[in-house]
């Protein structure tokens, strides 16, 4: 059985383009598989090779997720099969390579929120419980109402046992200093000494220094979960 082409001019005719509407035919898909190499089992084997001729495939095997692959010439010459979740990487001699896709990791973040004129001590509600481990980024502060007269310092801390005991994840907090609505115009940035959690981990927020009418405060914990 030999195929035929349709003359590409063909899909010019306002005629034949109304009528491929109609048929719910979707012209741009006909018009990118004309601008590339078909392939046909054009001796009717079971076999198929390029519509330009070439050395015949056998793709009967083919499952999904496998990669057909091409020479230089354009000819089908073998197919590639992949292990789930592996990417193919093309080698300098044509052939596939599989390889593993490495873990990346989603952002995760945590907000607490105090509202009012602000006070000393544990305020904020704490977090849920964190449902996959991952590792810590930074922290900042933002103050609606902002210090007419010192600085205020906010800690945040973890807990590993149900909220048993608390250890801060900073060396140096993060500091609203006086007259400023965020912590990153502090003079001195925060400094993490913990960057990792584990699932189940706790954080809460403590008011360490409050300065003077401070009110409405917004402290961020930028997180990022490990993914596979």
């Amino acid at each position: 059985m030999t195929q035929k082409r349709i003359n590409p001019n063909a899909f010019k005719d306002p005629v034949v383009r109304q009528a491929m509407q109609v048929a719910k035919w979707n012209y741009d898909d006909i018009a990118a598989q004309m601008m590339r190499k078909d392939v046909y089992d054009t001796d009717e084997d079971g076999l198929i090779e390029l519509a330009s001729g070439g050395t015949e495939a056998d793709l009967s095997g083919v499952t999904k997720g496998s990669v057909i692959v091409c020479n230089a010439n354009g000819v089908l010459s073998s197919t590639q099969s992949s292990t789930e979740g592996d990417a193919p990487r093309i080698q300098a001699d044509g052939t596939v390579a599989w390889e593993a896709v490495a873990a990346t990791s989603a952002p995760m973040n945590i907000g607490f929120a105090v509202t009012g004129t602000l006070s000393t001590g544990d305020k904020a509600p704490w977090s849920p419980p964190m449902k996959s481990a991952g590792t810590i980024v930074g922290a900042t502060a933002i103050a609606k109402t902002v210090s007419s007269s010192g600085a205020v310092s906010i800690d945040i801390l973890k807990s590993t046992n149900d909220g048993a005991d608390w250890t801060t994840i900073f060396t140096t907090g993060i500091t609203l200093d006086e007259g400023e609505r965020s912590t990153e115009t502090a003079a001195t940035p925060s400094a993490l000494s913990v960057t990792t959690y584990a699932v189940g981990d706790l954080f809460r927020i403590n008011i360490d220094d409050v300065g003077t009418d401070t009110a409405d405060l917004t402290v961020g914990l930028f997180c990022a979960e490990a993914v596979s």
